[in-house]
């Protein structure tokens, strides 16, 4: 089985969001760029499809450890 990963763009909204806003240089530190076009990355949406990507690549190691 191939690991999950977690893309940069998904680190980069869980990482690089302040007050409803992106910081542009963190984004782009973390491969992200601006690929959001009209939207904005920083939408509560947004922030929660992360989470979920976030919870699905951590939760593989948990699963590692107790197998």
């Amino acid at each position: 089985m191939q690991p999950k990963h977690l893309t940069p763009c998904a680190r980069a909204i869980l990482g690089c969001c302040n007050n409803k806003a992106m910081n542009d240089t963190c984004s782009e530190n973390l491969k992200c760029g601006a690929h959001f076009f009209d939207d904005n990355p920083c939408e509560d949406k947004f922030i929660i499809d992360a989470l979920e990507a976030a919870k699905l690549f951590y939760e593989q190691f948990n699963a590692v450890a107790s197998a």
